[in-house]
């Protein structure tokens, strides 16, 4: 009998920070969860209250947290807590100050830091999606287009490629800096947004892991057999197209990697052309480097993923065919909220978020090695 699947062991290794966010509600907030002094030292909420409540501290803090600012509260956690005691996090950081706010990583039963399998999944199919596009799809998007190339939800080509979860416990903190576009009369140029403020935990350069990748490419066989019984499809109709019977992961890493170089040679085109702030040559050197990795090897293949990773990435890049044509030519069929004009217009898609000034990092690409 055919395997039904075959398993892979997956080497991930972090190329430029990765933010998979616990949810708005989770975020850290300074005097209660954190303080700055020198380094970020962050705290479990249970065992800070625990440690009040043993020093009789619990009611002074509370007077503090309810009419004090920030800065009052981080003074008095200084003068009376042992910070070793509550056994906090502790970040070095160097950067812009940290704000009243970090949005940290998701965290499991345990409080350790993951990337979720379904954020790799995710990651994933809107490769598979920009492949199956490219070659097979409709020219325009229909809002059918998700059913039509991934296939009805119990018959979705994911339900044949299950990655899990990938245990990381290199973090650290970063300032997220915005690279935008401003209309310069008709033309259009970049630069970095003052006053912008966004402090992430992210997975840190360079940290690796490893996860387990499993893909039913014995399934086709299988159900084509039952097929011919029940007399209707049960397979995605390009099953084939995205999942082979011989090397499939290697199969899958090729589409994963057509689908990066074009995200990448369209970030290069479109910081090429708005490379008007300064230091956006190091962008630039970043993403020629990842255009490399992506031709590296065909048990190699470069991913982006997760939050703040940009439009472009999150959809699969499938919708333009490059990066600057939006600037000048709104997208109708997606109307966003303007801050400046205060109501809904056409997205331009001209922003970039950026890790760190002097680093100049574009968030979420990974390597993934067989």
């Amino acid at each position: 009998m055919t395997e039904l699947n075959t398993n892979y062991t997956v080497k991930l290794r972090v190329l430029s920070p990765v933010h998979v966010g616990a949810g708005p509600d989770k975020s850290w907030q300074r005097g209660f969860d954190f303080v700055e002094r020198g380094s970020i030292y962050v705290f479990e909420r249970d065992l800070l209250v625990k440690y009040m409540k043993d020093h009789g501290l619990l009611e002074n803090y509370t007077h503090v947290l309810t009419h004090g600012s920030s800065s009052k509260v981080e003074k008095f956690l200084s003068e009376n807590v042992e910070f070793e005691k509550v056994e906090p996090l502790v970040f070095e950081y160097e950067g812009k100050q940290i704000g009243n706010e970090i949005k940290p990583l998701i965290r499991n039963g345990l409080g350790k830091p993951f990337m979720p399998g379904s954020s790799l999944k995710g990651a994933i199919v809107s490769s598979i999606f920009h492949y199956l596009h490219k070659h097979v799809g409709p020219e325009r998007h229909n809002r059918f287009i998700n059913k039509d190339l991934l296939g009805e939800f119990d018959q979705s080509i994911m339900r044949f490629i299950r990655p899990t979860d990938v245990e990381i416990s290199k973090t650290g903190l970063s300032h997220v800096s915005l690279f935008n576009l401003y209309a310069d009369g008709s033309a259009w140029e970049s630069d970095w947004k003052d006053g912008f403020q966004i402090n992430l935990e992210h997975f840190e350069t360079n940290a690796t892991g490893e996860f387990r990748l499993t893909i039913a490419n014995g399934m086709g066989e299988y159900f084509r057999k039952i097929e011919e019984q029940v007399r209707r499809p049960l397979l995605p109709k390009y099953y084939n197209q995205t999942i082979k019977k011989e090397a499939p992961g290697e199969y899958l890493f090729g589409l994963i990697n057509a689908c990066s170089r074009d995200h990448i040679r369209r970030e290069i085109d479109f910081f090429s052309e708005f490379d008007q702030a300064e230091d956006t040559d190091l962008i630039l050197t970043q993403l020629k480097l990842l255009e490399k990795i992506c031709s590296e090897s065909l048990n190699v293949a470069v991913l982006r993923m997760s939050g703040n990773s940009g439009f472009h990435s999150i959809t699969g890049d499938w919708r333009f065919k490059d990066h600057r044509s939006t600037v000048r030519n709104p997208d109708k069929d997606n109307m966003t909220w303007s801050q400046s004009t205060r109501q809904k217009e056409p997205a331009r898609y001209k922003s970039r978020k950026v890790v760190g000034r002097g680093e100049e990092l574009l968030l979420g690409f990974v390597r993934l090695e067989i």
